[in-house]
């Protein structure tokens, strides 16, 4: 309507100008039709401008198709599914971390195509570094030649302060690389009404600034001491948490999804996924710096080893990612990773993965490998897609790898502080393992005898947490 009305105007003018003109030669009246022609594309490009801005202004904060118009207002409105109040002053949109609300994206085809916040992937909309420090080993070596980089993430609170990560990862890595270890960890837990897993984390301690600062010293040194060059420490806050995808197991719109993703809609999943990536972007930075590391050593602060880590091209394969076999869960086990460099940030940078939910329609990812299922769902499994979509080699160790979630905070069922959680107490039966069924699940099973195949599992029985 803009652009005809602007073309009225201008004829409207154009006869005036004959009207009021009198007579014109060819030449005149071929140079007025010349005027005219350039101011109406002026304002007809003005008005097309104008137009556009607001629209263009409100989509920036988007990418993908938005749906039809119904929808289109529903996901743009202020009055729709993202109130301003889901938003903040940089573009970035998802729940604050002390709220009990969980932010879902809309589905806008039938296909399942997901409409993503611009910035969805961008590790700094959700977390506040409180500080970052870097210690070199004071005691200056040879340098061996290859790099490892040892990452730990989760929060600081879960982070065992006599872990044995330092004596059973670091000190035999140490004796055939430099091994630099990344400390990414989260500060206190944010605060709210409801939790997910509460149980697990009664007793976890509570740290103020000063306390944070000694605990985090006394792991650097752990760490230095055990032959690690150097330690990168990065301490943050969440402060919203990450919108999710679609499920079908979502209650409500715009949740509701027709393409299978999580079944369950824990708030943890999409955690998962940030710090994995927020661990990645710090290796990044650091390369940037000095050079790319050679190998991953990945786990979770919680990890308790009760046997030393298969050390990469001396005791195992180099060439393709070492994962712990049992607990996989339908995927790949998560929880740890032996991994070359060059598969590292496909497999880390699970947040850009996430949402990268046109890749996942058109990908199965089994572990039956049918390949008739399209979708996931737990973190196992999408563990799995991303070694499938991106034809990362990967191979499921047994006895090699004897490291398992340690809870330090919770006291084992004869009241000793420190104990392994049964659901994650599952050991496997063989040296070389391929599926679930070689696996022996230790506190599923804890008044059966322990097969004499199965490792680690009496020390896992002897350490089991409480039924809860």
């Amino acid at each position: 309507k803009t652009i005809a009305l602007a073309l009225h105007d201008a004829t409207s003018q154009r006869r005036k100008r004959w009207r009021g003109g009198g007579r014109a030669t060819h030449q005149g009246s071929h140079r007025v039709r010349q005027l005219d022609r350039s101011m109406v594309a002026r304002t007809a490009l003005l008005a097309i401008c104008c137009w556009a801005a607001p629209t263009a202004a409100t989509n920036r904060r988007w990418t993908g198709f938005l749906g039809d118009a119904e929808l289109r207002q529903r996901i743009l409105g202020p009055d729709g599914f993202y109130g301003s109040n889901l938003w903040d002053q940089k573009g970035c949109l998802g729940a604050a971390a002390t709220s009990n609300h969980q932010v879902f994206l809309p589905e806008t085809r039938k296909n399942g195509t997901v409409a993503v916040p611009s910035r969805a992937r961008d590790v700094d909309c959700y977390v506040r570094t409180r500080w970052r420090s870097f210690a070199a080993n004071p005691v200056s070596a040879e340098s061996k030649g290859k790099k490892v980089g040892v990452t730990i993430n989760g929060e600081l609170q879960r982070v065992d302060p006599n872990t044995t990560i330092s004596e059973r990862v670091i000190k035999p890595y140490a004796k055939h690389f430099d091994v630099y270890v990344f400390l990414t960890i989260q500060g206190p837990r944010p605060k709210h009404t409801s939790n997910w897993h509460v149980h697990r984390f009664n007793g976890l301690p509570s740290y103020d600034e000063n306390q944070e600062r000694k605990v985090v010293e006394d792991l650097v040194d752990r760490f230095l001491g055990a032959g690690a060059r150097g330690v990168e420490v990065h301490l943050y806050d969440l402060v919203r948490r990450p919108p999710h995808m679609p499920s079908k197991w979502s209650g409500a719109n715009p949740g509701k999804s027709v393409v299978e993703r999580f079944q369950l809609v824990w708030p943890s999943f999409a955690l998962h996924m940030l710090v994995h990536s927020l661990v990645w972007s710090d290796v990044v930075k650091w390369e940037t710096r000095h050079g790319k590391l050679d190998h991953i050593v990945k786990m979770r602060a919680d990890a308790g080893w009760l046997g030393d880590a298969p050390v990469v091209g001396v005791d195992v394969d180099d060439s393709v990612a070492l994962v712990k076999a049992c607990a996989s869960w339908g995927g790949l086990n998560d929880k740890m990773v032996l991994l070359p460099r060059r598969y590292a940030e496909k497999w880390m940078d699970l947040l850009t993965a996430y949402y990268d939910d046109q890749t996942w329609q058109l990908h199965k990812c089994d572990q039956a490998r049918t390949q008739r299922k399209l979708g996931y769902k737990n973190s196992e499994e999408f563990q799995l897609c991303v070694a499938r979509l991106h034809h990362i080699p990967y191979k499921e160790l047994g006895h090699e790898l004897p490291v398992y979630d340690y809870y330090w905070w919770l006291r084992d069922e004869k009241g000793r502080k420190g104990c392994f959680p049964r659901n994650y107490a599952v050991v496997p039966r063989h040296t070389i393992m391929d599926g679930e069924r070689y696996c022996w699940n230790v506190g599923q099973r804890s008044d059966m005898k322990c097969p004499s195949n199965t490792g680690v599992c009496e020390q896992l029985k002897a350490r089991l947490c409480p039924k809860f």
